[in-house]
């Protein structure tokens, strides 16, 4: 009889505790993975690296380093690639860590997950329906690019190179084609590696916005897939077709170790080519600018 009279409290405790699990909400992982990175480099006494820049979506998470030589020669502003971090190992590590060394400032911004994924090198049409729908990124993108160059600006920096990763170098593309003019380009130049175009609607097309500018481009090539490469012949035919002679398609990138304090293969090659192609003309455009 007692047992029978304790069998529903029990069944009650349980369906509470089984309410409390389902309910239970797991920690977004781009909000989780900026926490680390902001904590990582405050316990390495660097936490003046990190800046929270502000636009109309919502502060972001950035990753700032001044130059450190008696030349300053402009500033770089690198957008991560899908699924990675302003700070991801190799290749944005590398460069963000290194260019200051040689007079670069070079600020790393942090862009959304869903901003950034890309469309699969194979796919079947899917059908139409909420689960497939991508939305229209191109606000929260552009305010974020341009909040970070307004910073960049701030800091007495006019002469600018803008380096995307993967899918941001779509973005990049996509936001430099609508901002800029043959009247309001100098002192910018953009370096796209990797190139993939983004999962957004409306569909973004490198081919169409790349060929717009004239401004140095460099299209850097570090993979051996098939499909990646096929795009990149396509995109180097639309933009030469417009007789663009200041782009430059380079597939001799040579992939680095995360371990070694060097600079690697492609840092070096962005390196050589800023030297060339960008560096020094602060007070070009400066005195273009009446500043």
């Amino acid at each position: 009889m007692k047992t029978g009279k304790l069998l529903p409290s029990l069944m009650i405790w349980v369906a509470s505790f089984t309410t409390a699990e389902n309910i239970r909400v797991s920690p977004d992982p781009v909000t989780q993975r900026h926490e680390n990175l902001e904590v990582f480099y405050k316990n390495q006494l660097r936490g003046e690296e990190i800046k929270w820049l502000e636009s109309s979506s919502g502060d972001f998470l950035s990753l700032y380093q001044r130059q450190r030589t008696s030349l300053p020669q402009g500033g770089l502003l690198i957008l991560q690639d899908h699924g990675t971090t302003p700070d991801w190992p190799r290749h944005v590590q590398k460069l963000r860590q290194f260019m200051p060394d040689v007079g670069w400032n070079t600020l790393s911004i942090s862009l959304p997950d869903n901003a950034t994924q890309t469309q699969p090198e194979r796919m079947i049409e899917p059908k139409p329906d909420a689960f497939n729908y991508q939305p229209d990124n191109r606000q929260v993108i552009f305010e974020r690019i341009q909040a970070a160059l307004s910073f960049l600006n701030s800091e007495g920096l006019f002469n600018l190179v803008i380096v995307g990763f993967g899918a941001s170098a779509s973005w990049a593309s996509e936001y430099m084609a609508e901002q800029l003019t043959e009247e309001n380009n100098l002192g910018y130049a953009l370096i796209i590696i990797d190139t993939k175009n983004p999962a957004n609607e409306p569909a973004l097309d490198i081919n169409e916005s790349l060929p717009k500018l004239t401004i140095p481009i460099l299209d850097l090539l570090n993979t051996k897939s098939k499909p990646i490469l096929w795009q990149a012949k396509l995109r180097k035919g639309s933009v030469l077709r417009e007789g663009r002679d200041q782009y430059q398609q380079i597939n001799d990138a040579v992939a680095g170790s995360r371990w070694t304090q060097n600079p690697d293969g492609l840092t070096r090659r962005i390196w050589g080519w800023v030297k060339t192609n960008a560096a020094g003309r602060e007070a070009d455009v400066e005195y273009e600018n009446g500043l």
